[in-house]
């Protein structure tokens, strides 16, 4: 952002905005305030030179001083500007507006100082028609100053100097409502030009009472000041309208965007009012979506989506419930004597892969990755949503587990690198499911016989040389069974009865 158009914006247009009003106020009310004293218009047409001197010369010092803070900041970067320098943009709308109308009040005061001078005639009609004209003249100049500047803060300036769009945070800010800004909105188009009109009427049957005939050039002046009044009207209404339209649709279309799934949006904020606080607020709760999802993929990747959701329904106390589930562990074969050919690197690049594709399977089918115990991966079907047929899909689970270690090894061994070879075990029974640990920490998981069993099990497969082996428990829940071979009936450690194993072939 440059200084001359700096310059521009906040000297030049509203002192032109000021002239028109000056060249049109004298133009609409010099029949109303001086058709009964021609001698007292003479006399302050005499001082013209004061009065415009006082109408530009006090508001065009006041902007110089108000601007040059704004000059200086236009030439820095963006690090090294003043917070009071960026008050008077978000101000600029207003003060400068109310200079504007403080030149009026001044060119007022200076006609009063040159009629009580002079001893010119008056009296308390003359008087308030003075005044009321004045004031009315400059309010219109402030309206349509203010709401030029309003449009072009929101789109040039404001974007220039706060690309963050944080206007909440800077104090001392001079803002207008809503409500107040449509009431300056209300006087510009409604009650300000129905003035004129009256005070026009009241002028042409003035004329007709004192010549008995409304000349020519009469008619020609009230066309012109009807449309002048009816322009007056187009031009605020058109810069009220542009001012508000643009920020309402980006309003509209980032609630959409959110309400799609889209957390990404951020609305520009250019004011101070209600609509930039609504846009700052569609921007904070874009953030805190954006934290949110976040934080529950970060959840979710820490534990499993299941046990993610099921916490962040509530499910956060101590304790558990008790429930009918299958419960599977793979672990790598002669880990140790592959760990000796790799470096700590490699290993750990290796147990992502392929948990990475463990992983994928089990989610796939339904399961729950309970935890990661060093090479080995805990998973739970039925917990901790119900799951029918948790059986079935634990099996289904394994077969596509075998065929992703086997898809993996095929790349290993083209890379040079020892294949994995594993067991799978699988058990089915009641367990307790629930969040165990303490109050400061805890993890959800299951405990009971199940899960002890299911490790025994896991652990067969290098005495009978398969990689999928199940329990009888499990078995009697397949439907339809897969390709199954019973083995042997085998007591394990910790158990009292023996347990009758199958494997799985496919």
């Amino acid at each position: 952002m440059n200084n001359r158009t700096v310059f521009f914006y906040y000297m030049l247009m509203p002192l032109v905005a000021n002239f028109v009003a000056v060249v049109t106020g004298t133009l609409l009310f010099q029949w109303v305030l001086w058709r009964d004293y021609p001698e007292t218009q003479a006399r302050i047409l005499e001082h013209q030179g004061l009065l415009l001197s006082a109408s530009f010369g006090v508001p065009t010092v006041l902007l110089w001083v108000y601007v040059w803070p704004i000059f200086s900041l236009s030439g820095q970067a963006l690090e090294n500007r003043q917070r009071t320098a960026k008050r008077r943009v978000l101000n600029a709308p207003l003060v400068v507006s109310g200079i504007s109308l403080l030149g009026w009040v001044t060119s007022f005061l200076v006609a009063w100082m040159i009629i009580v001078y002079y001893s010119m005639p008056y009296d308390w009609t003359f008087a308030l028609r003075n005044f009321v004209a004045t004031l009315f003249s400059g309010i219109s100049c402030f309206s349509v100053t203010y709401y030029i500047l309003e449009l072009v803060n929101r789109n040039r300036f404001i974007p220039a100097f706060f690309p963050d769009g944080k206007l909440s945070h800077y104090r001392g800010l001079l803002r207008l409502s809503l409500r107040e800004k449509f009431f300056i909105y209300f006087f510009s188009v409604a009650f300000y030009p129905g003035l004129v009109l009256v005070s026009v009427v009241d002028s042409l049957l003035w004329y007709m009472e004192d010549e008995g005939v409304i000349y020519p050039g009469n008619q020609i002046a009230f066309l012109c000041f009807l449309g002048y009044v009816l322009g007056f009207g187009l031009l605020v209404t058109y810069l009220i309208a542009r001012t508000y339209q643009q920020p309402l649709q980006e309003i509209s279309q980032a609630a959409e965007d959110i309400r799609q799934g889209h957390l990404d949006v951020v609305v520009p904020v250019r004011t101070t009012d209600e609509i930039g606080i609504l846009e700052e607020g569609i921007n904070t709760m874009a953030a805190g979506l954006r934290e949110k999802e976040m934080i529950k993929d970060t959840f979710g990747r820490v534990v499993d989506p299941q046990v993610r959701d099921h916490l962040l329904r509530g499910n956060i106390n101590l304790g558990g419930e008790q429930k009918e589930v299958t419960v599977l562990f793979c672990d790598i074969r002669s880990f140790t004597q592959l760990s000796e050919q790799l470096s700590p690197e490699q290993v750990v690049h290796l147990l992502n892969r392929y948990f990475n594709r463990l992983s994928h399977c089990i989610t796939q089918h339904h399961g729950l990755v309970d935890k990661y115990i060093g090479d080995a991966v805990m998973a739970v079907f039925g917990a901790p949503q119900p799951l029918s047929n948790h059986s079935d899909w634990a099996v289904k689970a394994a077969l596509a587990m075998r065929q992703a270690r086997d898809e993996l090894n095929q790349e290993l061994v083209q890379e040079n690198m020892p294949p994995i070879e594993n067991g799978i075990g699988i058990h089915t029974g009641m367990v307790l499911a629930g969040n165990i640990g303490s109050e400061s920490r805890m993890e959800y998981t299951v405990i009971g016989d199940v899960v002890n069993s299911a490790s025994r099990i896991e652990s067969l497969c290098k005495d009978f040389h398969h990689d999928i082996l199940i329990s009888e428990e499990t078995y009697k829940q397949l439907n339809p069974p897969p390709s199954v071979e019973f083995l042997s009936e085998v007591q394990v450690k910790g158990k009292a009865r023996p347990l009758k194993i199958y494997c799985v072939n496919s």
